[in-house]
């Protein structure tokens, strides 16, 4: 129970008492001058009604009031504090935080602890709007994820990495482009991006440089430090109203609803150091400092650091914030609207058998009755995690899938002990799950199915019936396919599968870009696009969306599938070179003999220099496509370029 409950429940106590004792007093006056009228023959007097409902009103509203507070504590701690902490331990002080520290020992921590076994689609801001419009590629529907470009329809906010710029624009009714709003971001570089109705919100750092003499005539610059920070504009005015600053790195972040989710890591470089995360506050121009206290920070015995990762959530409606630490570095998270899973990598060194030991724990959290992330168990796990898309939770299980340098790939069922904060293993596939020397390259998981992707020299795609946790399946006959995905969608049908990835030759080297149209239920692949080198030219492909998914364009109802791709150009004959930026966009249409078609190729400008397509923007069967100074519109019917909009002049 927190101090400002004890002090409610404290005064409204003395306030009921003080009332009580009042009212009691008053009535044992009033019978004993009724008693002394009897005795002189004189008429009795009632009691006064008002003075009689005032204290029984104020002594009745005092004890609803305690009861009510007490109710409140018992109820949050059935619901998330109802756990016996045997993981986690809280620090609860400067002195043990500074011993842990002083303490750390990398290479004596402990052993791989034990289990107990106990045996999509896109987001809409929710802006009423008659547009349709298809925004970031999320993992899971009802949980945003930041980006360099969002938009409601109306207008599009872009704030291209590296460039310290936010642009505006917007689109008018015949769906032409123009630039509106141009913000100079100064020394903040922006990492990712959110848009509510009403707000902008930008997440990102800025770096601090000192000038430094060495030498007589010359003055140099040397980077300081780098600070963590969270800007909120007003989408109306694009006013700053809300900027945060902290001694954390944010990395990780999610958008429920109107509650903010940030992961954040604090390295600790001095044992003498206030070791407490702090926030540097501006809300409506006025500014306070507040810091995370002692006994909100836990540490794990088996996996101590020497830095502290935090869990940060902002109420968006009154900027009111709640935070946790732990002495471990979370890196990935997974987050539906149950529950969040964080993960660490942590190694250890096993002096009975001389050796490293390398694993996963696994941390999760649920909602508090205010919407914030308290932790609730952890676990751990053989093996690494690649990206969140290894990982899901589907009633109450969760399933990861890790792989190692030993080519060992693993699937977990684990579940939330009732009692103790602990993750027990349901159930774990470690062999059949690839061939010899193969490693798993992706992972989609679709409710009771899980379909994974391993390579080494061509990529088998196996199918997991996780139909029933305690007894998952690896199907028969997995997809046998040159290359390897490493995303996967899941298209109209849950056997019908779209992967993105790379093509390969028969000796596994990778010799291109890939797009793939699966079924699963005849365990093959229907059809193919590839990026090949032309005759006179050596062509090397890249696009963001290999390892980025938010890179990528899907509408799985308009049948899109959109993403970037760079190409590096060099002709052999006369040894020069290029780069061509475009972007590619799929009709995917399964009905047809040839399901993704021919693709629809938007060109921007060649450069003699690196240039990208960031992100691409579907908007009432418009496409509008963003470079570094450039948009170009293309209207997806008739597969024609509409706009060649430059909306920075070189």
């Amino acid at each position: 129970m927190t101090v400002l409950k004890w002090i409610i429940i404290i005064v409204f106590s003395i306030l009921a008492i003080l009332y009580v004792t009042k009212l009691t007093l008053d009535l044992l006056w009033h019978k004993r001058l009724n008693q002394f009228k009897i005795n002189i023959g004189e008429a009795l007097e009632k009691f006064p009604k008002a003075l009689l409902i005032k204290n029984t009103y104020v002594s009745v509203f005092s004890v609803f009031v305690i009861l009510s507070v007490f109710m409140i504590s018992n109820y949050q701690n059935i619901t998330i504090a109802d756990k016996t902490y045997v993981q986690a331990k809280t620090v609860s002080s400067y002195d043990t935080l500074h011993n842990l520290i002083s303490n750390y020992d990398a290479y004596n921590i402990g052993w791989l602890p034990e289990y107990n076994s106990d045996l999509t689609s896109t987001m809409d801001d929710g802006i009423e709007t008659q547009r349709s419009y298809t925004d970031t590629n999320v993992q899971v529907s009802g949980v945003d994820e930041a980006d360099v470009i969002k938009t409601d329809g109306y207008q599009i906010y872009f704030v291209p990495k590296y460039d310290n710029v936010l642009y505006v624009f917007d689109i008018d009714d015949q769906g032409d482009i123009a630039l509106v709003k141009t913000i100079d971001l100064e020394n903040y570089y922006v990492e990712g991006m959110f848009l509510t109705d009403t707000q902008v919100i930008l997440i990102g750092y800025t770096y601090q440089f000192d000038p430094y003499q060495y030498n007589t005539f010359d003055v140099g610059w040397y980077y300081v430090n780098d600070t963590a920070s969270i800007q909120i504009y007003n989408r109306e005015s694009l006013d700053l109203v809300y900027d945060l600053y902290t001694d954390t790195h944010f990395y990780q972040y999610r958008l429920i609803d109107d509650m903010l989710y940030l992961l954040s890591q604090k390295y600790i470089y001095s044992i003498d150091e206030d070791y407490r995360p702090v926030y540097d506050i501006t809300l409506n121009n006025e500014s306070y400092t507040t810091y995370l206290s002692y006994d909100q920070i836990y540490y794990f015995e088996d996996s101590l650091t020497n830095s502290m990762s935090v869990i940060t959530t902002i109420n968006l409606n009154d900027y009111t914030m709640d935070a946790q630490a732990f002495m471990i570095s979370l890196s990935l998270i997974y987050a539906n609207t149950n529950a969040f899973y964080a993960i660490s990598y942590v190694s250890n060194y096993d002096d009975i058998n001389s050796e490293w030991v390398y694993y996963t724990k696994v941390l999760k959290f649920r909602f508090d009755d205010l919407k914030a992330l308290k932790y609730v168990a952890s676990g751990t796990i053989e093996g690494y995690v690649e990206n969140q898309y290894w990982m899901d939770e589907y009633e109450d299980y969760f399933r990861v899938v890790t792989t190692d340098w030993s080519a060992i790939n693993r699937l977990y069922v684990l579940s939330e002990d009732p009692e103790i904060d602990q993750l027990n293993l349901v159930s774990l596939i470690d062999e059949d799950l690839g061939l010899e020397n193969e490693r798993v390259k992706s992972v989609r998981f679709n409710g009771n199915i899980a379909q994974i992707v391993t390579f080494e020299t061509h990529d088998p795609l196996y199918t997991i019936d996780l139909s029933d946790p305690l007894n998952p399946i690896i199907e028969d006959n997995p997809i046998e396919d040159d290359g390897f995905s490493t995303y996967l969608h899941v298209w109209q049908e849950d056997y019908q599968l779209v992967g993105f990835g790379f093509d390969a030759n028969d000796m596994g080297i990778v010799t291109g870009l890939k797009l793939s149209a699966y079924d699963t239920n005849l365990s093959v692949a229907l059809d193919e696009y590839t990026f090949n080198t032309q005759d006179d030219e050596y062509v090397y492909s890249y696009s963001e969306a290999i390892y980025n998914p938010r890179a990528l364009l899907i509408n799985v109802e308009k049948g899109l599938f959109g993403f970037p791709v760079t190409g590096f150009h060099y002709n052999q004959n006369n040894s020069s070179y290029y780069y061509q930026t475009c972007y590619y966009l799929f009709k995917i249409d399964y009905t047809k003999e040839d399901i993704l078609g021919i693709p629809i190729i938007i060109e921007h400008d060649v450069t003699s220099y690196y240039n990208q397509v960031y992100r691409g923007v579907e908007i009432d069967d418009k496409l509008y496509t963003f470079s570094r100074d450039q948009v170009v519109v293309l209207d997806i019917n008739s597969g024609e370029n509409i706009q060649n909009y430059h909306y920075v002049i070189n």
